[in-house]
């Protein structure tokens, strides 16, 4: 499947809430570990998995145009 086909599926609000969620989850984290010397197993995948939410929809939007 290429994410062209992927995109054509699902409504520009599926991303936009997607975006939105993923970004209060980085912030989240920066805001509860500002503090700190670094982040544990659990929090670094929860901001890895907010990345590449992020860099997915990128790619699906570019590939729109």
């Amino acid at each position: 499947m290429r994410i062209s086909d992927y995109a054509e599926q699902h409504s520009p609000y599926c991303y936009d809430h997607a975006k939105a969620c993923a970004k209060a989850t980085i912030e989240r984290i920066y805001h509860h570990h500002e503090s700190c010397e670094g982040l544990d197993d659990v929090e670094i995948d929860k901001l890895k998995d907010a990345l590449q939410c992020l860099m997915y929809i990128k790619n699906l939007e570019a590939d729109k145009h």
